[in-house]
């Protein structure tokens, strides 16, 4: 079977060390198996990736004081709709010169909305805490339940930790709408939410 070399643009958020380092292992990886990985970011730490002899390109990226203190305010809304907007141009401008077979990223979150828009595979590297899978709520709706009848292991406690986290969930998305009403006005077949 002949060997398909895939153009892949890697865009971690670059002003976190640790977005950095996951793709940057995965793009060492894929280039030793014969693929082609172009970066994109603007932080000073995109000095890790040139280090390792990758190009990097310029693309827009939320400031770091104002995403990281909203999250650490426990702000639902971490970025405005007019940040998330100007991230998904950026992303499609990327897209148009780079012409990348996949896109990567860690820590992107216009990227799975802007790469359906753009036609192009998207793959995501994403903490499980951060998904829909994580084992526990981070805000705990049901503590008042006693532990007596909701033991910590019990089925009874892992149905109320599920409901919490669809509650989230939900509350989560609709604060965040900017991704369904792009998704509707963009036509996409799979619908974008906060939390996908």
């Amino acid at each position: 079977m002949p060997f398909n070399k895939k153009l892949i643009l890697a865009v971690p958020y670059t002003h976190a060390l640790s977005h950095i380092s996951r793709p940057l292992s995965v793009a060492k990886e894929l280039r030793e198996r014969g693929h082609e990985v172009v970066f994109a970011g603007e932080s000073p730490k995109t000095e890790f990736i040139k280090a390792e002899g990758f190009q990097v390109l310029p693309i827009h990226e939320p400031d770091p004081r104002v995403l990281f203190g909203n999250i650490r305010d426990n702000r639902l809304r971490f970025a405005d709709d007019e940040e998330i907007e100007r991230m998904v141009e950026a992303d499609i401008a990327l897209y148009r010169d780079v012409k990348p077979d996949i896109v990567l990223t860690d820590g992107r979150f216009s990227a799975f909305i802007s790469a359906q828009m753009a036609g192009i595979k998207h793959a995501a590297i994403v903490n499980v805490s951060s998904t829909e899978y994580r084992a526990l709520p981070y805000v705990p709706f049901f503590e008042w339940a006693p532990r007596r009848l909701a033991p910590a292991d019990g089925r009874f406690r892992k149905a109320l930790d599920r409901i919490n986290l669809a509650v989230e969930m939900s509350v989560f998305d609709n604060v965040m709408g900017v991704f369904k009403r792009l998704s509707k006005r963009c036509g996409l077949k799979n619908a974008v939410t906060a939390t996908n």
